[in-house]
């Protein structure tokens, strides 16, 4: 056990460290998937799985902004030339393709299209006049206005799938390459043909020369280099597994990622108008599974799949301008004056009166921490039994187990109940330990010799929670006609009723109130043709046999939460978004925290988010104020990141 205490200001407006200019300088959580440098700002634009977009000042080696995007993999970006405009491809491979355009100066989106094909290849044109972009489909080719997304009257004409195009500097003609290895050149007001030649077919990952006379290209085999005017293969190198080029501005070498057996490496070729030239390189390969490749006018950026960004001088410096070091956290559990965080590798303990009812903004406060291996590593689930127990579980398990760790001297004891599959769900409740198996198994164990006091079993469950007196709200799969995703169960009869609901499942619930009579909130997949959305809908009356659709989102959300205080306010984070709050049939949102928020806990007037990102945001919920973003990392520190963009360390010299 390792213990810490800390003396700070937590989150108000006593003295502490504070840096209140530009945003936290962390890197994205996750895949970096494609890297585009502006050469006239000095800006490096980083494309995210995590749906955001990051900017940073090359010169100053430092993070300028972050543009939330969407909760969507942002795949492939384009900058525009002149004005604060990015274009990105939104979505992932099973879903369609979603390009839209976003003012990054301001972070608002200015339009957005919805391929019903998937898109091959976007740019824009030289000048700026024109954002293109290419879809799977025999006419490919369409041009809008830049900054309203009004398609235009231009290359309207069909000839073939597109899957590169470049304009030229005077934006009169646009040059096509099409998989039956055309490379055709338009006149893009008329329409007309120019010139075609013949190219080596199946191109992929092409990239164009700075003085537009060469593209290099791979065949899935080799590395080619084609004459764009001819078409002819004015050189080749054998190399497979090619995933990104780039031409550096003079255009006499090309850097690549290669993927091999077991990481994807740097490579660079020299080429001087004839002759293609694999160069040994000064590169240690500390960044051993890199995704995208940038020049910019001096260095070279590399990003990776596990979010760190790096740059590589001429000389063979090297950088590393970002990377993800958050924790991965797993869940979190309150108790009084303590916040239990779990994750992969530990569990902390944070004890501080900021966690009590009774804090009042703007006072000091200490903050106690104890840390504890997580014995399985694994994705702990966690909840509180009393003040001194902590219940363990890992998720991922075939076969579950139950620990309770001993939050005062770090002992931990298996508790004697047996699974037969892995847990689904644990609640610490008034009526017992409510715990679901993934078989459909459920039990409320007593919390002092941990016996089943109630066991039903119920293929599909999701979770059970104890509604009013003796009645148990069970949500699950609807897996046949008679049962229904809704139950309701007399935990001293075990008589069950169903509550009539068409959702194909229930996977959250809330229930306001302690007696008969009170709201039932539910977050259900339902289907309508070929339609999936994820709902929030309040069930009313004596057997919930009334029903209201309080919000949807039209697609499957199944990371969103529902959670409730005594005073009947109700919150989701269903739709990726902000937190909404209900009360009753009303609803409002929560100030944005900047991040997505997922599962939702309740504590002492405080709600609490564990963000898609491991960041925890926490709101007032009396006077709805968001009070704080909480960054913490792998070595043990943590950064409190206030509305007004302020930052406070838990150490001096940690400079994120």
């Amino acid at each position: 056990m390792k213990q810490k205490i800390i003396a700070i200001a937590l989150l108000l407006l006593t003295p502490c460290l504070l840096f209140s200019a530009g945003p936290l300088s962390l890197s994205h959580f996750g895949t970096v998937n494609n890297l585009a440098f502006d050469a006239e700002r000095g800006l490096l634009f980083s494309a995210g799985e995590d749906g955001t977009v990051r900017i940073w000042n090359a010169g100053q080696k430092q993070l300028a902004r972050v543009v939330r995007v969407s909760h969507k993999p942002v795949r492939q970006i384009a900058v525009h030339p002149s004005e604060p405009h990015v274009a990105v491809l939104v979505g992932d491979t099973l879903q369609g393709d979603n390009l839209e355009v976003w003012n990054w100066q301001r972070q608002e989106r200015l339009f957005s299209v919805e391929a019903d094909k998937q898109l091959m290849y976007f740019a824009y044109s030289p000048k700026g006049s024109y954002l293109f972009y290419s879809q799977a489909d025999y006419k490919s080719l369409t041009a809008v206005n830049p900054r309203t997304g009004r398609v235009l009257p231009y290359m309207g004409r069909g000839f073939g799938i597109v899957s590169y195009f470049t304009v030229a500097r005077n934006e009169g003609n646009i040059m096509t390459y099409q998989p039956s290895g055309s490379i055709t050149y338009w006149d893009i007001r008329t329409g007309r043909m120019v010139k075609q030649v013949r190219a080596p077919a199946d191109l992929e990952v092409i990239r164009i020369s700075p003085n537009n006379r060469y593209i290099a290209a791979s065949t899935g085999q080799d590395l080619l280099i084609v004459d764009i005017l001819s078409g002819e293969t004015i050189d080749s190198s054998r190399v497979a597994g090619i995933v990104d080029l780039s031409f550096s501005p003079v255009g006499n070498e090309i850097a690549g990622v290669v993927e091999g057996e077991n990481s994807r490496d740097l490579k660079k070729w020299y080429f001087g108008g004839k002759y293609l030239i694999e160069l040994s390189i000064a590169y240690s390969s500390r960044y051993p599974q890199l995704n995208s490749v940038v020049h910019s006018d001096r260095d070279l950026y590399l990003a990776t799949f596990d979010g760190d960004i790096a740059m590589v001088a001429a000389g063979g410096e090297e950088y590393l301008l970002a990377r993800d070091e958050r924790r991965a956290i797993s869940d979190l559990a309150f108790n009084g004056s303590a916040l239990a965080i779990s994750t992969s590798s530990e569990i902390t303990i944070v004890d501080s009166e900021f966690f009590l009812r009774s804090y009042k903004r703007g006072t000091d406060v200490e903050v106690r921490e104890q840390r504890y291996p997580n014995p399985y590593s694994c994705e702990l689930g966690i909840t509180y039994l009393d003040a001194q127990r902590l219940l363990l579980w890992c998720r991922d398990e075939e076969e579950g187990r139950l620990d309770a760790l001993n939050t005062w001297y770090g002992g931990i004891r298996e508790l004697p109940v047996e699974f037969g599959s892995s847990i689904r769900h644990v609640a610490v409740s008034p009526g017992g330990i409510v715990v679901v198996e993934d078989s459909g198994l459920c039990r409320i164990l007593d919390p002092d010799t941990f016996s089943p006091t109630f066991q039903y079993n119920a293929p599909g469950m999701n979770k059970l929670i104890l509604a009013f007196g003796e009645v148990l709200i069970g949500a699950k799969t609807d897996l046949s006609a008679f049962s229904g995703p809704l139950l309701q169960i007399n935990r001293l009869t075990g008589e069950t009723v169903p509550v009539q609901d068409p959702s194909l499942f229930v996977y959250d619930l809330f229930y306001s109130g302690n007696q008969r009579g009170g709201e039932l909130y539910t977050l259900a997949i339902q289907q309508e043709a070929n339609l999936v959305r994820t709902a929030v809908k309040m069930h009313s009356g004596f057997a919930f046999e009334r029903s209201r659709v309080l919000e949807v989102f039209e697609s499957e959300d199944l990371g969103a939460t529902l959670a409730g205080d005594d005073s009947g306010n109700v919150f989701t984070t269903l739709g990726y978004e902000s937190v909404t709050v209900f009360r009753g049939s009303r609803a409002g949102s929560l100030p944005s925290s900047g991040q997505i928020p997922r599962k939702l806990f309740v504590h002492n007037e405080k709600l609490f988010s564990l963000n898609r990102d491991s960041s925890i945001s926490v709101w007032d919920i009396r006077s709805r104020d968001l009070l704080v973003n909480i960054h913490l990392f792998r070595d043990g520190t943590w950064i409190a990141q206030l509305p007004d963009g302020g930052l406070r360390f838990s150490r001096e010299e940690d400079l994120y």
